[in-house]
């Protein structure tokens, strides 16, 4: 279990809370949080805050943050039914 946890808001007039999730978690930013990650054991991995902080997200406007948010929901969905 991990000891340091980031918790942040995201501007509403920017970034809806849902896009930013599924950003967060998208294969590609995992990679790059994984590779900013330090340490030799799944216990001691240590991400900085400023290291979290230098990431970059891409962020679009908001009409299709919530459009992408539609499409993928779905698709998340029925991915979590298979696996059970």
């Amino acid at each position: 279990m991990c000891d340091k946890v980031y918790r942040f808001r995201a501007l509403e007039e920017f970034a809806t809370p849902e896009f930013i999730e599924l950003a967060l978690n998208a294969p590609s930013m995992v990679l790059a949080l994984d590779s900013a990650k330090t340490g030799i054991s799944d216990s001691g991995v240590n991400l900085t805050q400023k290291k979290f902080l230098s990431l970059l997200l891409l962020v679009p406007p908001l009409p299709e943050q919530r459009e992408v948010v539609a499409r993928v929901r779905p698709l998340i969905e029925i991915s979590e039914r298979r696996e059970d």
